[in-house]
């Protein structure tokens, strides 16, 4: 993950991306202790950080293995309908699905759903923008 996703550890909330397709991809996450952990589960916080650094995983596989240019710096704009059903619990593995809504000047809308297991934990529409 380190050719395409910037964030290291101790705050990357990624550790692998299972599938990419152009205007989509799937990112794994088991989550252990950070400092966004709290009483032994990954805090709301966490569970965005996940999803923006999912989203982010995508872009970074683009620029990586599509366009052949480096990874660019990026960051939320906007985090909106953030729907969380239930707080995941350090040692769980999330799988966060990133589907591209729209693309438009350096500037992304995605919808982004959080799973553990047959359940979907979390679920919001993302806006990103590169510098």
């Amino acid at each position: 993950m380190d050719d395409i996703l910037l964030q290291q550890e101790p705050f990357r909330f990624v550790d692998r991306m299972l599938c990419y397709q152009d205007r989509e991809c799937t990112c794994a996450y088991t989550v252990r202790e950070s400092l966004l952990c709290e009483n032994g589960h990954l805090s709301a916080e966490g569970l965005i950080e996940n999803m923006a650094q999912s989203a982010a995983a995508r872009a970074g596989y683009m620029c990586k293995y599509i366009l052949h240019i480096p990874t660019r710096i990026g960051m939320i704009g906007d985090v909106k309908h953030l729907k969380i059903s239930r707080l995941p619990s350090i040692g769980e593995t999330l799988l966060t699905d990133v589907r591209v809504i729209e693309d438009v000047f350096g500037i992304t809308m995605m919808e982004v759903g959080v799973h553990a297991g047959n359940e979907q934990i979390a679920s919001a529409i993302i806006k990103t923008a590169v510098r």
